[in-house]
């Protein structure tokens, strides 16, 4: 790779990058008004929820976005805009079929297991949130693959500025409290909602064909559960820990989480400058490129892990308003965690880029199946501490699994 590519890149990643950088400057404004106005249990609820929500968002989006990527270098212009049109009508139609069986499936299970938290109005607002993330979702990807970071910074940023905005006014100016912070991202999604339907229009072609869609269905059955197994790592922790009935230290665990998200927004915003580039690279084969791809990601990455490690008694005692500083202990250990789970996530991105859904399955079923194995031992032992190590430990064990999985499928070309 030169070096104009890698400084393309790295100005793409800056789009990406500064968006995601508004993104935590908003964060570290608003995180201490929230923190004012809300106490740790209303943080539990919605870390709970955000979990849930977590698990069941590959269901809805049904690998899509996967499936695009996959097929996109290999077709025309044409029909990449005929599949994008089906896949987005495919897409709306799943969602809701998949609301009206997901809405009792939960309320069962809420029943049954008597989880300690209301079921209502919040699972409302969880499944709209997911509806229309996953719209949104599509409209990024299209930014990133056709290399327009500008229009993903633009897009981006307005979506945070009404957000933020619109959760300032709800939770500190109207006082609606937790039910605020609910409503803020969903009247975003909705006041966003034109702008996405304009773009999809113009990025669709052809008419719906349902021979189409059916084969987009058979090619992501596998990526779906793949997705599915994939999700439990990062989100079955909180679901774990509602049984230990303490909703106020759910809620500083909670709290560690949201803001080492702010860390992982950063290396995610590498990962999207990257994604096109490791699929080309991976569909011929390139081992090299893919390793470089890694560094380029992943250097500056540990450096801002230290940084943080280093600064985060006073990092989250600002965003907490001093209140939470409870929650210093697991954003130390969880920080490791997102930066370990990342490496596996490049890993497993590139499985997919090398065409291999059926290792890609593998790979996510064995680390779901170790992931709950491990959650249920380290938290059944060490509580919430417990589950932040849990992460490090699923991390380095699916990171070295999945690199090898990579290594032997460039090994054997």
């Amino acid at each position: 790779m030169n070096l104009s590519y890698l400084l393309g890149n790295y100005k793409d990643a800056g789009y990406y990058f500064l968006g995601t950088m508004v993104q935590v400057c908003f964060s570290f404004l608003v995180q201490p008004v929230y923190s004012s106005y809300l106490s740790a249990e209303d943080f539990g609820i919605l870390g709970f929820f955000d979990s849930l929500k977590g698990l069941l968002l590959p269901i809805f989006i049904f690998g899509m976005p996967q499936v695009f990527l996959m097929k996109y270098y290999n077709n025309s212009a044409q029909e990449n805009r005929v599949i994008f049109k089906n896949m987005i009508f495919f897409y709306f139609f799943g969602s809701l079929v998949l609301s009206a069986i997901v809405f009792p499936a939960c309320y069962s299970y809420f029943d049954l297991t008597a989880v300690g938290i209301p079921f209502l109005p919040y699972i409302v607002f969880m499944l709209l949130s997911i509806i229309f993330d996953n719209i949104k979702m599509m409209i990024l990807l299209h930014y990133r693959i056709e290399k327009k970071s500008s229009k993903y910074f633009l897009f981006s940023v307005v979506f945070t500025a009404f957000n933020f905005a619109l959760g300032l006014l709800f939770v500190a100016e109207f006082e609606w409290g937790i039910l605020g912070r609910f409503a803020a991202p969903l009247v975003t999604n909705l006041l966003m909602l034109p702008i996405c339907l304009i773009a999809i229009k113009q990025w669709t072609a052809g008419q719906i064909d349902y021979q189409i869609i059916l084969r987009l269905f058979k090619y992501a059955i596998p990526l779906v559960l793949s997705g599915v197994a994939f999700v439990i790592l990062p989100n079955m922790d909180r679901i774990f820990l509602e049984t230990e009935n303490d909703l106020n230290e759910l809620g500083l665990y909670s709290l560690a989480i949201t803001i080492t998200n702010m860390f992982n927004l950063g290396i995610s915003s590498l990962q999207n400058a990257f994604e096109p580039d490791i699929f080309k690279a991976a569909n011929s084969r390139e081992g090299g490129a893919i390793l470089r791809i890694f560094g380029y990601t992943f250097i500056p990455s540990i450096i801002g892990m230290g940084i943080f490690i280093i600064f985060s008694s006073e990092i989250i005692g600002y965003l907490t308003s001093q209140r939470y500083l409870g929650a210093v202990k697991y954003a130390n250990l969880l920080i490791v965690g997102v930066l370990i789970m990342s490496i596996f996530y490049f890993f497993d991105k590139t499985i997919l880029a090398l065409q291999n859904r059926r290792a890609s399955l593998f790979n996510n079923l064995a680390g779901a199946a170790l992931g709950l194995l491990v959650y249920y031992f380290f938290i059944s032992r060490y509580h919430f501490l417990g589950a932040a190590l849990a992460k490090i430990f699923i991390g380095v064990f699916m990171s070295i699994f999945s690199g090898l999985i990579v290594y032997l499928q460039l090994s054997h070309r």
